[in-house]
């Protein structure tokens, strides 16, 4: 059976890297596990550009699923593994029906960091940090694909 939250997270993935590609950026999907804490690679001036891709959805087909909140490896804070974190927001449709109506929001990876830091002094969680829509649903973020070229 398909694990309908891993398509979505796919389907994100598939999504940003269309978008760099429409915008004329040198983009390809990582190859291998994405657990190497990023999904996309850009070449710019030659030089590797990591994304790590996070997808959320809140609807598959007509089961609501709690999706409001996007779970992030703190290893990939720890050792620095991608540049740009994007978060894929398909809110405002039903993503696994072919409603892709997406919006994007793009942060540094400084600027993720900066939530791992506070959010980290609250959890109990060893392994993982959530980020919110909250954190990211925010004019500064959205759609800033200026900031990785």
């Amino acid at each position: 059976m398909i694990d309908k939250k891993a398509v979505i997270g796919v389907i994100g993935e598939h999504l940003v890297l269309a978008e760099l590609l429409r915008r004329g950026a040198e983009a390809y999907l990582a190859q291998g596990s994405t657990n190497a804490g990023f999904d996309i690679v850009v070449l710019l001036n030659q030089k590797p550009i990591l994304i790590e891709v996070k997808s959320v959805c809140n609807y598959i087909s007509d089961e609501q699923i709690p999706s409001k909140v996007v779970k992030c490896n703190n290893n990939s804070i720890i050792n620095a593994t991608f540049d740009y974190m994007i978060f894929v927001d398909f809110q405002l449709g039903r993503c696994y029906d072919g409603d892709l109506n997406a919006q994007f929001f793009i942060m540094n990876f400084n600027e993720v960091k900066s939530i791992y830091k506070m959010k980290s002094l609250k959890s109990t969680e060893k392994s993982a940090f959530t980020i919110c829509k909250s954190d990211y649903n925010d004019t500064r973020y959205k759609n800033k694909w200026c900031t990785i070229s």
